[in-house]
């Protein structure tokens, strides 16, 4: 008969080295999996960010050139900005956490390049 104290043997008790490393290189093939994958989803997200904060301020472009038809709306991104803000368009200027451009493109809205699409119009 058994007794209930019985210690378990040494083999019951954990792992073993070799199945510790196995559970490690299995961690780390799926974490190098999904890493990439998660780099460039956050900068792809961040990309989309840019872009929509520039169509909510043309939008407000529209709108500011709809109320004001007499008045003319500056030459620059940043003066552009402070105009919207003033007249209450806007709370703040757009912020763009990647690297990239606002400019003002002809037909007086503001366009963002990205950190690539600027380096090739230099070129």
């Amino acid at each position: 008969m058994m007794k209930v104290n019985e210690k378990k043997s040494h083999r019951e008790a954990g792992l073993t080295l070799i199945e510790v490393l196995i559970v490690v290189f299995i961690i780390s093939i799926v974490l190098a999996i999904l890493i990439p994958n998660y780099a460039a989803s956050t900068k792809s997200a961040k990309e989309k960010l840019c872009v929509t904060a520039v169509q909510m301020v043309n939008a407000q472009i529209e709108l500011y050139r709809i109320d004001h038809p007499d008045k003319a709306l500056e030459k620059e991104p940043d003066k552009i900005f402070q105009q919207l803000i003033n007249g209450g368009y806007l709370r703040q200027a757009p912020v763009c956490p990647t690297e990239g451009e606002i400019i003002l493109n002809g037909e007086g809205f503001i366009e963002w390049l990205s950190s690539a699409k600027s380096s090739e119009n230099e070129n």
